[in-house]
């Protein structure tokens, strides 16, 4: 039998005010076509099916039309645990009644939450999974005073790993067959690769309780996790994956291979194969140091063809201030090549050379934001160090940027 593994669809979310509606359903549309074509015999997700607690109508008829169409395939059994991004009160209002199609959704911790059977084509019982969900810290531990961090990071540790231990012993016995036994998971696992964005929110007290796969059970089968949006197996100890998120949910993920996991049971035994999924809309991050080089980038890159257009790009610049006007000529540049620049970053080295006659002659109103701070800068550099200049010079081209999309939209 065949379990396919998917995570982290963070339906109804937006990159810079850009829906992502258009993306998600072609993956959901791909993601049916490998349902049907590899006979699929279960559907498990590890969690953030959405992006925000309360999801937008668009992402909620997404996630229900697919649920409809799973009836029409050899998918029969499909498991949904709840993520750090979903409200478990949402989920939970259909949870009853998909539980009628066999569409099983765990929103919260439960003790005495019995194991599902996923069974075969034949109505044999081939595993059994232990669905546990994001674990939430009233779920594991009560606040000590008195306690410092490496304490309650122990602490924390160690009532994860006793809560997966409970539910492989709570398997262990409805299991009179000995089929593979699978715990599914939505946390950070020791060893798991996280990315440089905020699209991974950190969970349980800035990532205390990792979960070290190396103290778990030998005798589960595999453990299949949510929450990291990179795809990777963590090495040492069980079997375990992370599916991954489908799309790149932030310009650090652009390099990112895709992926979802289809897990094969083989007499008892399991097979793990990684498909790649489609990019269906192109993600680039252009890195220039002048406005001439933007275009010549922009070229060498766009040698991917892709359903969705037009292509999406965060250009940084580095050690060069970036105005409204060069804005608005390098949108244009990026429109003649049906792309739009959805961020501007600024990055500066070397702000004592670079900004060195920062200081012209001329009214006071007629300065940029960006070169008042700048003149701040040099008035001060006796008391700031040149990293803090560095630092301070990204930082507020970043609130800026930040400050002036905000201003665009009419927040």
């Amino acid at each position: 039998m065949k379990i396919l593994h998917t995570s982290d669809w963070h339906l109804g979310q937006t990159l810079h005010f850009q829906s992502r509606d258009e993306e998600h359903s072609h993956f959901l549309d791909w993601l049916f076509e490998v349902i049907q074509k590899e006979q699929i015999d279960c559907l498990l997700h590890t969690g953030d099916v959405f992006d925000v607690g309360n999801p937008t109508n668009s992402s909620r008829e997404l996630y229900f039309t697919f649920l409809s169409k799973l009836q029409r395939t050899n998918c029969k059994t499909t498991i949904i645990i709840a993520g750090n991004h979903d409200s478990p009160m949402m989920l939970q209002h259909s949870a009853s009644l998909l539980a009628n199609l066999q569409i099983f959704v765990i929103t919260t911790a439960q003790k005495f939450q019995q194991p599902i059977e996923i069974k075969n084509s034949l109505g044999e019982t081939c595993a059994i999974c232990s669905p546990i969900p994001y674990l939430r810290d009233q779920d594991l531990m009560l606040y000590k005073q008195d306690e410092n961090i490496d304490e309650t990071k122990e602490r924390l540790r160690n009532a994860i790993e006793s809560y997966y231990i409970e539910a492989f012993h709570k398997a262990q016995q409805n299991n009179p067959k000995k089929v593979p036994i699978i715990l599914t998971g939505h946390l950070v696992a020791h060893k798991g690769e996280m990315t440089e964005s905020q699209s991974e929110r950190p969970i349980h007290r800035q990532n205390f309780g990792e979960l070290h796969t190396t103290n778990l059970p030998s005798e589960i089968s595999y453990v299949a996790l949510g929450h990291l949006h990179k795809p990777q197996q963590i090495n040492g100890g069980v079997l375990t994956r992370y599916a991954g998120s489908p799309i790149p949910l932030s310009f650090q993920e652009v390099n990112y291979h895709h992926s979802i996991t289809i897990v094969e049971i083989i007499d008892n035994s399991i097979q793990t194969t990684q498909v790649s999924i489609p990019r269906f809309r192109m993600l680039l991050r252009i890195s220039i140091r002048n406005f001439d080089e933007f275009e010549q980038q922009l070229l060498t890159s766009l040698d991917v063809e892709s359903t969705l257009s037009p292509t999406w790009i965060e250009c940084e610049c580095k050690d060069f201030i970036v105005t409204d006007s060069i804005k608005v000529e390098l949108q244009t540049i990026a429109q003649n090549h049906n792309a739009s620049i959805l961020k501007f970053t600024h990055i500066f080295t070397e702000p004592n050379k670079q900004f060195a006659d920062a200081i012209p002659t001329k009214d006071i109103s007629s300065f940029t934001e960006m070169e008042m701070f700048v003149m701040t800068l040099e008035q001060s550099k006796t008391n700031v160090t040149e990293e803090d200049q560095k630092d301070l010079l990204t930082t507020f081209a970043e609130a800026l940027g930040q400050f002036q999309e905000f201003n665009k939209e009419g927040k």
